[in-house]
This record gives C-alpha cells, structure tokens and sequence, in this order.
C-alpha cells in the first residue's frame, strides 16, 4: 500500500498543508482487527513547504501504516510490519518568525485517546521523518521510531521491535530535540509490555544551530512520560542507543539524550525479569563547543519518576564519552542505570 498525500505548499500568514495520516489505514472511533497480515513500504505524506510571510512549514502525517484515534479499539495479532516512515516536516520560510515543520509520529503505528492489543507482531526498519529547515525557530522531530502513544490504553505481548529510528530536527537558527523513542514513545498513557524484544533502536542524532546543539533524542529503546502505569516485564532490550551530537556552532552546551534502552520520566513504573545489556548514550560533539554524553545507558529515571527493577540483569551498557574542546564536556553518568 503506499502513503496517503502531503501537505499543499505556500500557506500565506499561515502554515502550510500538513501530510495526510494512516499510510495504509485511518481509525476515527472504529473497532479493528488485523490478523496474520504484512504490510510493507507504506508512508505518510510530507508537509508543505514556504508558508509565507510568517507562515510556518507543515507537518509531516502521522502513523506510517495506521493511524488510529478518537476512542477506537485496534486488536493486531501475529502481523508483520516492515519499512514504514512518517513524512518529514515541510521547510518554513527564510525569516525570523517561520518554523520548520515537524515530521509524523509513529512510523508505522500511531495511537491517540485509544486502546491497541498487539500480540505476536513485528515492527521493523520503521522511522519518523525529519523536522523541516529553513525557519527562524526549527522544529523538532517526531517521536516514535515504531509506535507512539498518547494517552492511550497499550498492551504488547511477545512482540518485536528491531531496527527503528526517529528522525532528526532542521536546522536553522535553534536546533531542537530529535524524537524520543527509537522503539516506541509513551505519553500520558497505561502500558503494559510482556515478553517483548526491543533490540537495536534508536533516536536521531542532535544536530547544530546557529544559537544552541539541539539534544538527539531520549530513550533509544523506550520512552515513558506522565504515564499512569508503566509494567515492562520478562523483555530483552538490547543494543539500542541514543543518537550522537553531529555537527557545531552552536553557542549553548547541550548533551545527548538520555537512556540508551529506556527512559522513564514522571510514571510509576515496574521494571521485573528483563534482560537489559549493550544499550548506550551516544557522544558529545568533538569540535568547537564541547558537549556532554547522556545519563543512564540502560536506564535513566527523572522528574518524580518511582521505579522498581525487580529479578533483572543490567550487563554491558554504557554512557557516551563528551566533547573534548573548550571546554571539555563530561561523560555521561550510570552506564547501568
């Protein structure tokens, strides 16, 4: 199947289009089912780009292969999904008041105020696109390699999720963050994950602005934010990683993000039997302004966040190394947790 339309170009005083949602399939309050099925190649559109004036650019679609929202139920059983991506964010105009757009959340899977069961599934080679260029305030990109979440009822069981990425920001005047979740990105939501893979995932890269580096994105195999439960049980995550600091300028220190295989941030969460080994932070910027590495190479807790680990091995991670010029920028901290 392939991808649904991009955003039209030249807004006037006003963004442009964004990319139409749901590559293969759009959920409005419905009930679905998908069984035994694969998908392949499917996309989102691209925002528009050069909303003038103070037009911004558009967003890129959300849910690379489905898009489900507004109360739907979505039960996914024994499905492959493979090489799905969100459109990039359409590129702002040339002045000091546009903003790059950002690309689509969920590269094959986005999910928002609904419930999705997945069992027995795959979701490989998925990526959120890039944020646009070309803004007096650039964008950040979208969060979600695989799945993004917002508030929503999720539980996942013995799936896998190998080999995705999110995107990275645009570059203008202010960098900001590149997505967060290579894997999968939790917001204001109730999770529960069981007997999942979650292996060599990873966030975008942070990239250079004129007046700050922006942070690559937190959480390379999972993130979690405000989520009233978090439950992450028998799981083996493994080799992710947060992007790397590329490029200079800026005149701000930042460092890469945190949590190589997971983030969690402000959820209670319980963390029991998992295998967690080779996830990493990645390295701070080497030129001009030194930057520092992220915390937490396997697991980084912040911001009011209570978390057991229970019965678990936390073997082989580790944290990034920092920039090593005027001045030098420091390690990151707790290779395990």
């Amino acid at each position: 199947m392939t991808g649904s339309g991009g955003g039209g170009e030249l807004g006037h005083y006003a963004a442009a289009g964004d990319g139409g949602d749901g590559g293969a399939i759009y959920a409005l309050s419905s009930t679905i089912r998908l069984n035994e099925s694969e998908f392949s190649w499917n996309h989102t559109g691209s925002g528009g780009s050069n909303g003038l004036g103070y037009g911004d650019g558009g967003d890129g679609g959300n849910g690379g292969t489905l898009c489900i929202q507004a109360g739907s139920v979505a039960e996914i059983v024994g499905c492959t999904f493979d090489n799905s991506y969100t459109g990039p964010g359409g590129n702002g105009e040339d002045s000091p008041d546009g903003f790059g757009g950002i690309g689509g959340y969920g590269g094959t899977v986005y999910c928002e105020s609904s419930a999705l069961r997945a069992q027995l599934s795959s979701i490989k080679h998925s990526t959120t696109g890039d944020g646009g260029e070309l803004g007096g305030y650039i964008s950040g990109t979208s969060d979600g390699g695989g799945l993004y979440a917002l508030s929503s009822t999720i539980a996942l069981t013995k799936c896998e999720f190998t080999f995705n990425l999110t995107g990275r920001a645009g570059y203008y005047r202010y960098a900001r963050s590149s997505g967060r979740g290579g894997a999968a990105c939790f917001l204001g939501s109730a999770v529960s994950i069981d007997g999942c893979l979650i292996q060599r995932n990873k966030t975008g890269d942070g990239i250079a602005g004129a007046r700050g580096n922006g942070r690559s994105g937190q959480g390379g195999g999972l993130f979690f934010d405000a989520c009233s439960s978090v439950q992450v049980y028998n799981c083996t995550i493994a080799e992710n990683g947060t992007g790397n600091l590329q490029g200079t300028g800026g005149e701000n220190l930042n460092r890469t993000g945190d949590g190589g295989g997971l983030a969690i941030l402000q959820s209670p969460a319980r963390v029991e039997n998992c295998l967690i080994y080779g996830n990493f932070t990645g390295d701070g910027d080497m030129e001009v302004y030194a930057n520092s590495s992220g915390n937490g190479g396997g697991i980084y807790c912040a911001h009011g966040t209570g978390v057991e680990i229970v019965g678990c091995t936390v073997v082989g991670n580790r944290c990034g190394i920092g920039g090593d010029w005027l001045p030098d920028g420091p390690n990151g901290q707790g290779g395990g947790v």
